[in-house]
């Protein structure tokens, strides 16, 4: 049995394909570790592969505190006219609240 407490290297990759977020490791493997710091940048190198599945490119300056910006700037424009439309329309305060709320949860979920 291999020693699983001396240094080791597992090499991947992570990109878009079709649409998906694809994970690509070099040899099969039955299970792996990370440290800390490693697991925090394929986290983020995963969110971002998300983000570019979704939404067709890369976020903008690559961080991962980005990604969150720009979903929220894109909601917060979305929101504001999605108000603007339904109070000139005369629509209730519940109503609005209702569309505003499921428009948000449809993004982040």
């Amino acid at each position: 049995m291999t020693d699983l407490t001396q240094p080791g290297e597992t090499t991947i990759a992570i990109g878009v394909q079709k649409g998906r977020v694809e994970i690509r490791f070099h040899k099969p493997l039955d299970w792996c570790s990370f440290e800390p710091e490693e697991a925090r940048q394929i986290g983020e190198a995963i969110a971002k592969a998300a983000f570019k599945a979704r939404y067709g490119s890369m976020p903008i300056n690559g961080g991962g505190s980005q990604i969150t910006a720009q979903i929220r700037d894109r909601l917060v424009t979305r929101v504001m006219m999605m108000s603007l439309s339904m109070n000139e329309q005369g629509k209730s305060r519940e109503f609005v609240a209702r569309q505003i709320v499921d428009t948000v949860l449809s993004e982040v979920a």
